[in-house]
């Protein structure tokens, strides 16, 4: 609406403002709605799984936005003709985003999974890196509570739930962590140059196998 003052007598006349209030009324009170529920079941998930949370993600990341490339598109009804083919535009863009988040958040939710060869160690996934063995210093399982505290994202993903990519720690220093938000433990893999890798373990028993699998 903000454009309206640049529309003719004409058009502002055919404007169904009581009309075009209420579709963006109706469609608020149904966005709202669905926070609240979505929230409802993420509590109720995260209290069995603290790994849990995909659902949620994709409630508050996806499907609004492809809520509102509808929105946008249904307003052209009540919009100048002129005015159309850029909504239409507009909700072509927001659909393409959408699909880049979902994707993203597709990616994320992956595990990320360790293998390793004569030539070196591979982690998979996002944000996953590939070492050769001279470039590694250590490869160390360590409990959950050795994760160093976090101060911010640098650049990565997070969902609430995961963290992976680059993070600055509270000491000043550069972590990066592959971890879903159900771990028990952890692998830290130290490089030669580089911040440290910190990926997370379903329990102590399985930081123990990996690291034993690869030493």
């Amino acid at each position: 609406m903000s454009g309206s003052h640049r529309w003719t007598p004409e058009e502002r006349a055919a404007f169904d403002g009581a009309a075009f209030a209420s579709v963006w009324r109706r469609f608020h009170f149904l966005l709202a709605a669905l926070h609240v529920a979505a929230a409802v079941v993420a509590l109720a998930d995260l209290a069995d799984d603290p790994g849990a949370g995909t659902g949620f993600s994709i409630a508050i990341g996806v499907v609004p936005v492809f809520m509102y490339a509808v929105l946008v598109w249904t307003m052209r009804r009540w919009m100048p003709v002129r005015e159309r083919p850029v909504l239409a535009v507009a909700a072509c863009v927001l659909s393409l985003t959408g699909v880049g988040v979902a994707v993203l958040l597709a990616a994320g939710a992956r595990e990320n999974r360790v293998t390793a060869d004569a030539q070196g160690v591979r982690i998979s996934g996002m944000y996953g890196r590939e070492f050769r063995w001279d470039e590694l210093k250590s490869v160390t399982a360590l409990p959950l509570e050795s994760l160093p505290p976090v101060r911010h994202r640098v650049h990565g993903f997070s969902d609430g739930v995961r963290r992976k990519g680059r993070f600055s720690t509270a000491g000043g220093g550069r972590v990066t962590l592959l971890l879903d938000g159900s771990e028990q433990a952890l692998v830290r893999f130290v490089p030669v140059e580089g911040p440290p890798v910190f990926l997370g373990m379903p329990s102590h028993q399985a930081a123990d196998s990996c690291v034993g699998e690869l030493l």
